[in-house]
């Protein structure tokens, strides 16, 4: 398999975009709530280890999607945002397990 950003997909009307957009979940033997089980999981035990630290996490934009929907209180099966690519999202995250979005998209970095 290789790598087609979703804008060609989109733009060539792909039919792995048309199943994306009926809410297939493409060639992954993975459901949709198993994968954002294992995003939410991954990242919050990142975050619990070492406490007091930053981390960085570099990840594909379903991943962050997924993740911040979570921190927002969003249900969502394909994500809510786009995220632009090399995009920066933080979240802060307290020592009782609260968490909240410090910032979304940001790409000033880029100019």
């Amino acid at each position: 398999n290789e790598y087609i950003p979703v804008e060609e997909l989109r733009a060539s009307n792909d039919p792995r975009w048309q199943r994306l957009m009926h809410g297939e979940w493409g060639d992954s033997a993975e459901s949709p709530e198993i994968f954002r089980e294992r995003v939410i999981s991954s990242i919050n035990a990142l975050i619990e280890c070492p406490p007091k630290q930053k981390i960085v996490v570099v990840c594909h934009g379903g991943v962050i999607n997924q993740y911040l929907a979570y921190v927002l209180g969003i249900s969502t099966q394909l994500g809510f945002f786009y995220p632009h690519y090399t995009s920066l999202h933080r979240v802060v995250a307290s020592q009782n397990g609260a968490k909240s979005v410090l910032s979304l998209n940001e790409i000033a970095h880029l100019r």
